[in-house]
C-alpha cells in the first residue's frame, strides 16, 4: 500500500485504530482524546511523550528484537541519531510526519525546562507568532499532506481554524499520525508474515 493509500485509510479508521494502539501501549481507554482537557503545558508534554512512545513501539514491533528496546529508549525522538531516523530505516515515513515531530519536539523542549511556563497558552502563543513562523506551525500541526496544489479557500479555512483552536487542531493531527503509524506497522507485519508463509509453502 502506497503512502497516499495509507494516509487515506488511517484517516478513515482513526477512531477504530486509536483504541487498539492505546491497549498495545497499556494506556487507559480514551487517553488520546482526554489530552484535550488538561492545561496547554501538560498537553504538549504528554503529546510529545505519546508520539515518542508510539515511535518506540513501532520500531520494536518491526525489528522483533526485545533486546534492542533499552537501546531504542536511550535515543532522542528527533535529530541526526534518533528514534525517528531508525524508524525511517524500517518503514515508510512521510515528510509531513517528520515536520510534525520536529516542530512538536521544538515546542516541548521550549516548555519542559522552565517551570514558569506551566501557564503557557497555545492560543496566546500562536497569536503572537510572526507570519513566517506561524505558517511553519500551521504546516506542521494542521497539515498532513505535501500536496502543493491547494484550494485557496480551503487553506484559509484551515488557517482560520488553527488560529481559533490550535490545541484541538494539534490533537486531531496527533491522532491522525498515531493511526497512520499503527496502521503502517500492522500492514507491514502482515506482509512479512505472508511472505514467510509463502516461503514455507515453497519448501
Amino acid at each position: 500500500m502506497n503512502s497516499e493509500a495509507l494516509q487515506k485509510k488511517a484517516q478513515e479508521e482513526v477512531e477504530h485504530l486509536l483504541p487498539q494502539l492505546e491497549r498495545d501501549l497499556s494506556l487507559p481507554n480514551g487517553f488520546c482524546s482526554h489530552l484535550l482537557y488538561g492545561d496547554d503545558w501538560s498537553f504538549i508534554i504528554k503529546t510529545h511523550a505519546l508520539i515518542e512512545t508510539a515511535v518506540t513501539y513501532s520500531m520494536t514491533r518491526l525489528v522483533s528484537t526485545p533486546a534492542l528496546v533499552p537501546f531504542f529508549e536511550t535515543l532522542a525522538l528527533n535529530g541526526r541519531t534518533s528514534k525517528l531516523r531508525v524508524l525511517e530505516c524500517l518503514t515508510q515515513i512521510e515528510s509531513p510526519f517528520r515536520r510534525f515531530v520536529k516542530q512538536l519536539s521544538r515546542l516541548r523542549n521550549l516548555l519542559v525546562h522552565d517551570i514558569k511556563l506551566t501557564t503557557f497558552s497555545l492560543r496566546n502563543h500562536v497569536h503572537g507568532l510572526p507570519p513566517s513562523e506561524l505558517q511553519e506551525w500551521i504546516q506542521a500541526f494542521a497539515d498532513t499532506s505535501d500536496d502543493k496544489k491547494r484550494v485557496p479557500g480551503l487553506t484559509r479555512y484551515r488557517d482560520g481554524l488553527f488560529m481559533l483552536a490550535p490545541k484541538e487542531m494539534i490533537l486531531l493531527t496527533t491522532k491522525f499520525w498515531l493511526a497512520r503509524l499503527y496502521l503502517g506497522v500492522q500492514l507491514q507485519l502482515s506482509e512479512m508474515l505472508e511472505g514467510l508463509q509463502k516461503l514455507s509453502e515453497e519448501k
